[in-house]
């Protein structure tokens, strides 16, 4: 995205280069585009120097009293994930990125892209004295130090994952099966080939169950004995389904 310059043409500093700048803000009013410039439809963003240029002018003219409200931060797509954090003044020794975070006060350290950051600097960052209501995406962490309500969409999720590895001909078909099923008699499509299709399909999901129970489940002291016991019933039904099948591919 590419702001719009003050000579009506793709440019977005004052020198009028031949490479246009990177937007770093957008305006959604119309009113305001179609004042800055009528012969261009809505929506418009702006380069830091045009941002600047402009707020000046709508200040001058009487236009606005508030020009925060009418503008707003813009991030740029990731071009490469790293894994390593990107705060330039990082003094980590473990210097391992944990968290990327979208928020414009961040972003705008990384040419409003979002911003990864090592544990440390993560910290710093993100505290009860700045950057508590920022965007951030961060791992997977132990279910035993969630809140109870996500800890249980945790939990629900690995053994709703088990569950998708069933083994031939078992069950009563769920509606989603009922309406694929329907969907491959009307395309006339063999019902011995599909049913086994689909269920390599649903077993191959399962895996992601057992990657999640493996790679988050810890046992501690207070641990709730009910939900090891329920997971672990259904890893014993995943296995039993999936061990002794030909031609397995899960």
């Amino acid at each position: 995205v590419v702001g719009k310059g003050n000579n009506g043409n793709n440019n977005t500093n004052h020198h009028h280069s031949q490479t246009p700048n990177d937007a770093v803000k957008v305006c959604l009013d119309h009113s305001v585009s179609l004042f800055l410039y009528p012969d261009r439809p809505p929506i418009t963003y702006f380069c830091h120097e045009c941002f600047v240029t402009v707020s000046k002018k709508l200040l001058s003219k009487s236009e606005l009293n508030a020009i925060s409200t009418l503008f707003e931060d813009i991030n740029h797509p990731i071009k490469q994930v790293d894994i390593t954090c990107e705060n330039k003044n990082c003094r980590a020794q473990e210097k391992i990125a944990v968290s990327t975070c979208f928020s414009p006060e961040c972003s705008s350290y990384n040419g409003n892209r979002p911003i990864r950051y090592c544990n440390q600097c993560h910290k710093i960052r993100h505290n009860t004295r700045r950057g508590a209501d920022h965007v951030i995406h961060v791992p997977l962490t132990s279910p035993w130090e969630l809140e109870p309500e996500t800890q249980n969409y945790l939990v629900k999720a690995i053994i709703s994952l088990l569950k998708e590895a069933r083994p031939f001909g078992s069950g009563k078909r769920t509606d989603k099966e009922e309406s694929m099923q329907r969907t491959m008699a009307v395309l006339d499509v063999d019902d011995e080939e599909n049913d086994e299709s689909f269920l390599n399909e649903r077993r191959l999901l399962s895996r992601y169950g057992v990657w999640l129970l493996v790679g988050l489940i810890k046992l501690e002291e207070d641990t709730p004995h009910e939900i090891i016991g329920h997971m672990l019933s259904m890893l014993f039904e995943w296995f039993n389904t999936t061990a002794y099948l030909p031609n397995d591919k899960t």
